[in-house]
């Protein structure tokens, strides 16, 4: 579940055409609906808007940080996430590693499972 929540926020809010301006508030409530939407088998009634408030602030956090590496003038991506070698290894990435101009300056978020 933290793999597929860290995926869609990186995929939707970092990743997603660099050219554009950093998305809208109607964008970034999509975004936010959506997850809520594909989270909501796996919570409690009674915390919905909750944690559609808080996905809404995470998105407009990743939205953030997009346009702010966009204006960068250094090459930014992330690393792989290693899904398959990863679960034979016993660990998942969370979150993957952050590159620089190709050089690492995050390392990867992993958990054993």
């Amino acid at each position: 579940m933290r793999v597929e929540i860290s995926t869609s926020l990186i995929r939707e809010n970092l990743l997603h055409n660099w050219t554009k301006p950093p998305r809208s508030e109607v964008e970034i409530s999509a975004i936010s609906d959506k997850m809520s939407t594909d989270l909501v088998q796996y919570s409690i009634p009674s915390t919905n808007q909750d944690r559609k408030d808080h996905l809404r602030a995470v998105c407009r956090l990743g939205a953030e940080l997009r346009g702010l590496i966009s204006l960068h003038p250094s090459n930014w991506q992330f690393g792989g996430w290693d899904q398959t070698e990863g679960l034979r290894s016993g660990f998942i990435t969370v979150f993957p590693q952050l590159l620089k101009e190709g050089q690492p300056v995050g390392q990867r978020d992993i958990i054993r499972v």
